[in-house]
Formats: C-alpha cells, structure tokens, sequence
C-alpha cells in the first residue's frame, strides 16, 4: 500500500531535552512518542491531537556535530519541517523541475530515504526534509520508546496543532513546491497568502511579503522568511476565525529555551 503524502512534523533545536518540557509537555500536553541518541544529534517526539508531532533535536555530547553548529550560530529554534512522501526519486524529480537543488540527505537504507531542500534556495527560510520511509519497518525499530526518568509526571491536556505559520519569498514559488511536489490542499487563502492541509491537524499557513494573514500580529516578530509560529488550536481553526474574531488567538509568553512564537486558541481538548 503505498504511502500518503504527508506533512509529519516540525523539528525544533534544544540545547538539553529537557529544556522544551515546559511549554510543549507540561502546558501543551505533548505525549511522549519515541527519541534516542543518533551520533551528533539527539531526537525525541512529543505527540499531539490527531497524532501529529513536533521534533526537539539536541547536540547530545556532539561538540562540532550540525546541532551544535545550528545552536551556536543562531540559538534554538525551528530546524525544519518533515514531509513523507510515496517515492522520494518522483519528488526529487520534481523538485528539479523547479530548479530546486538537493542540500544533501541519506539514501542508503531501504526503510528510510531523505533529501533536504536549501532554506534559502527554497525561498522558505527553514530547511525542508523530504523523505520516504517504511512505516512498519521503522515502527519495529524506534529507540528509546520509553520515556526518559526527568520527563514530567504530569501534563497537562493534550492539544492540537492547528497549523505550522511560514513566511516564505514567493507565495507562487512555495504553492509550487507545498501543492505541486507535495501535494498540499489549498483549504482557504488570500492575498498573499494560502492555508494548506494534509489532514486533520497537519496544516502550513504560508504567506509573503503581500500578506497577513488572520492578524499581522501573528507575522511581526521573527524574521523574513521562516517559521514564523506554531498555532494551536481546533482542527477546523480558519484564518477567518481569527481575522474575524470568532477565535481569539493569545501569545504564549515568551520561550527562552526553544524560541519557537505559539499562539493558542482556546479550544476542547483530549484528557488521558
């Protein structure tokens, strides 16, 4: 059976693990999923509503590995965002299309084959992951399923995410590549901007330059482009909602440790 496209997760640099329990366990209620050592980067999965997930990668004891790098040059923060795709060699095809070069990746292992896309040269600002895996394969090999001793006894309610916020050169360009290559669906969009979804729960609203979308409050404080902010949410949570006042949206205060903006509408949750 052949695998959806899919929008997986986004993936957030830590200095230590622990350092995003706070906020994306405790006050969010992100479940622990799977992590593990892997060389010069460490990663662990908390899990959200309609099982979607956010990534925390830390250096682990790597003193020059890419986290370390990543860290020490611009701070934690958003890393990239992971797409599953059915054929990794059909998407990069098609990327090549666009006149996208590939940054790099693994493609050397049958169950798990990946190629990111350039921040820059993509015109996204975060790096872009691409892959093809097999689901089975890598649910009979997840490491480190157990959660770590330090992880909070307690969270709270487990939310959801309602989208992932991107701010990106050209809406066209990154249509092109989120809808053409990836195959996103367009549920709602303006001037300047487009929310896409691939499922419940997994959702970017992109937007350029042009647009702001629901409150340009949600666009004003990170940088050009980039992740802009995570908002949690209802599944069905619209730009219109918010635009409209229907939802309210609130900042999180801010994160020092994983400086990644949230913004949350109050909305039923899933209790244990």
């Amino acid at each position: 059976m052949s695998m959806p496209f899919k929008l997986d997760h986004l993936a957030i640099g830590v200095e230590r693990w622990a350092d995003a329990y706070p906020r994306f366990a405790v006050e969010l209620g992100g479940r622990w999923s799977h992590g593990g050592g892997a060389g010069e980067f460490w990663p662990y999965q908390l899990t959200y509503r309609d099982n979607m997930h956010l990534e925390f990668i830390s250096p682990g004891d790597s003193a020059d590995g890419f986290m370390r790098r990543f860290i020490d040059r611009g701070g934690c923060g958003p890393h990239h965002i992971t797409f599953k795709v059915p054929s990794l060699d059909r998407a990069l095809e098609e990327v090549g299309g666009l006149g996208l070069s590939i940054l790099g990746g693994r493609t050397n292992m049958d169950f798990w084959q990946e190629a990111f896309l350039h921040p820059k040269l993509a015109g996204v600002g975060t790096l872009i992951q691409i892959a093809q895996i097999d689901e089975e394969a890598m649910a009979r090999m997840k490491i480190g399923a157990r959660r770590p001793a330090d992880f909070p006894e307690r969270t709270g309610p487990q939310r959801g995410v309602s989208w992932i916020g991107l701010s990106v050169a050209s809406l066209d360009r990154a249509k092109d590549l989120f809808v053409g290559v990836l195959r996103g669906n367009v549920v709602e969009e303006g001037l300047g901007w487009a929310r896409l979804s691939w499922g419940p729960s997994r959702g970017l609203l992109l937007r350029d330059a042009a647009g702001a979308p629901g409150s340009p409050e949600l666009w004003r404080r990170e940088p050009f482009p980039g992740v802009a902010h995570v908002m949690f949410g209802p599944a069905d949570l619209s730009v219109a909602d918010i635009a409209d006042k229907k939802a309210d949206a609130v900042l999180l205060p801010r994160d020092p440790l994983t400086r990644t903006p949230v913004w949350m509408v109050d909305h039923p949750v899933t209790e244990d």
